[in-house]
């Protein structure tokens, strides 16, 4: 008898200390999803190689909330009436199904976002970056660090990637500190480099991001004194610019004319696309077009009008017309 009762305390023990923990954390939590809700910041908190996000703190919740399922049904299974039984039966297959499919959300969310942390010279300022990518889709969100639990999203700081391209993962990417500002330099699978220039100041900080595309394959063909001529001389991409990355046989030309039609960006099924002149072998910028379906057709009447004909993924058509193929109106 004091053998069982050892081995009986032993395993009330655990179960105390399971359950205090358990409390604890799920406090701790709370309090920190509450305070970042209230201060509108996102938490991240750093321990050695693990990232907890808020994300992964609400999964961790749930999961728990579905072993605490278990242990109760599991109570109410050994009930003498019949009842008890089947309400218990019902619970462990709708509690089975919500870990599983939960267990998919949570890999999902979690395998979206990787993060990284960029210190100052003078470890007074911490930059965050945020690479956010799904299947062909992935954005670059800047966070400054508050502490360490929280940080606070930079404003003006999102930056939407070509084709998924994940720069700070794969070392495409170059950061310079200067006192209270720093430069990130990204460069994606579209041979373009991005520029985001970040000022901490005492209200919250401010980012500026300019683009231009480059010919070259690859960051480090670039080295440092080019990057730093072609972003103080590009501050802002034009669309010449773009077009100096293509070729005359990209263009789409209109019948017994010297115009056409040029796809430079593509995302999932939205298309962006230019309408050019080709004089001398060259393409010259007349117009953005101002409709992003794939499938575009145009013709030039002989009294020079021009129409567009485009038609997106659903069947519907859209007609433009222009005099000049610079000024688009709808018909």
């Amino acid at each position: 008898m004091k053998k069982e009762n050892i081995l009986n305390s032993k395993k009330l023990s655990k179960k105390n200390i399971f359950l205090f923990f358990t409390i604890c954390f799920t406090l701790f939590s709370v309090v920190l999803l509450f305070i970042g809700n209230e201060r509108k910041q996102d938490i991240l908190i750093r321990i050695y190689k693990i990232n907890l996000t808020k994300e992964s703190l609400v999964c961790i919740l749930f999961f728990l909330f579905i072993v605490y399922c278990f242990y109760f049904l599991s109570k109410l299974y050994k009930k003498k009436r019949k009842i008890f039984k089947i309400f218990s039966i019902i619970g462990y297959v709708i509690a089975i199904f919500a870990f599983l499919f939960g267990g998919f959300i949570s890999m999902i969310v979690l395998s979206t976002k990787s993060y990284h942390e960029f210190y100052s010279p003078n470890k007074k300022y911490t930059l965050v970056s945020c690479e956010n990518s799904f299947l062909f889709l992935s954005d670059i969100n800047l966070y400054q660090r508050k502490n360490i639990f929280f940080i606070e999203k930079i404003k003006d700081s999102t930056v939407t990637m070509n084709s998924a391209s994940t720069p700070i993962s794969e070392n495409e990417y170059s950061i310079n500190w200067k006192n209270n500002k720093v430069k990130l330099i990204l460069f994606d699978y579209h041979n373009r480099l991005i520029s985001i220039d970040v000022l901490f100041d005492k209200n919250s900080p401010k980012a500026e991001v300019y683009s231009f595309y480059t010919k070259k394959n690859n960051f480090k063909h670039y080295d440092k004194k080019e990057i730093k001529d072609r972003l103080s001389t590009n501050k802002d991409e034009t669309e010449q610019n773009k077009l100096d990355n293509f070729s005359i046989n990209d263009v789409k030309k209109l019948e017994n004319s010297n115009f056409g039609l040029i796809q430079v960006d593509k995302a999932m099924t939205q298309v962006q696309w230019y309408f050019v002149k080709i004089d001398n072998g060259k393409m010259i910028f007349l117009s953005e077009i101002p409709d992003n379906s794939e499938n575009i057709k145009a013709n030039i009447l002989p009294n020079g009008m021009i129409y567009l004909k485009a038609k997106d993924i659903n069947g519907n058509i859209k007609v433009y017309k222009s005099v000049d193929g610079i000024n688009w109106s709808k018909e």
